[in-house]
């Protein structure tokens, strides 16, 4: 993954990136694939008019997740120490049933970069009525621009829907999904309110999300 991202960070968007199809995008943004028939590896490349570190504060903003993602049902924060969250989230896909996990997300705010993974020790127990995700595991890498006043921000993400979800329907997804969350980033990013990079302690609306999420 690491020579992949940096040999990707020396090319500009729509070129050929070895080992990855270009798939589609649209709004400046490019989407591509890992030539891999046995797992979903997904790459987008996009340029947002805010700094790097407005950029992430939007990322980790979580509990709100669903302004930039219109198919989460629900994102809630279950925890947050230092620069580590763990997250629940229930994805409403179209076609497909639905499915959830809980991530484990931590950032870096010298280097500007987040990181997620599943956590499956953490979250609510699984629901008969969806499907739990196996694999959701990735990162985010934002790279200043205009020194610093804008952001070339690189998705990397491994994905495993669980159940009998073709990797040709998430490729076809993902070239009008990912693009969608970039524009979404764009638009929260642009708002006139103060992003702070350290996330603060749980809310006590928040607090009450978390117990209504694991007393489930």
């Amino acid at each position: 993954m690491g020579n992949a991202l940096a040999l990707f960070y020396a090319l500009s968007a729509a070129l050929v990136v070895p080992g990855y199809d270009h798939v589609g995008g649209h709004d400046g943004v490019e989407v591509y694939a890992r030539k891999d028939p046995n797992r979903i590896e997904l790459m987008t490349v996009g340029d947002i008019a805010a700094p790097p570190e407005a950029v992430q504060a939007v990322l980790l903003d979580y509990a709100n997740a669903s302004r930039i993602t219109k198919h989460l049902a629900e994102s809630t924060i279950l925890s947050r120490t230092g620069s580590e969250l763990v997250v629940y989230q229930h994805l409403k896909l179209p076609v497909v049933k639905d499915r959830d996990y809980t991530l484990r997300v931590s950032w870096s705010d010298t280097k500007r970069s987040l990181h997620f993974a599943i956590a499956p020790d953490q979250g609510p127990a699984p629901k008969k009525n969806m499907v739990r995700m196996p694999v959701m595991t990735g990162r985010w890498d934002l790279l200043p621009l205009e020194g610093g006043r804008a952001t070339r921000a690189v998705y990397h993400v491994e994905i495993d829907f669980g159940g009998s979800v073709s990797h040709g329907m998430v490729r076809s997804g993902s070239a009008k999904s990912l693009p969608d969350m970039y524009v979404g980033i764009r638009r929260e990013a642009a708002k006139p309110k103060h992003f702070a990079s350290s996330a603060p302690a749980l809310s006590p609306e928040e607090k009450e999300r978390v117990e209504g999420v694991l007393g489930n």
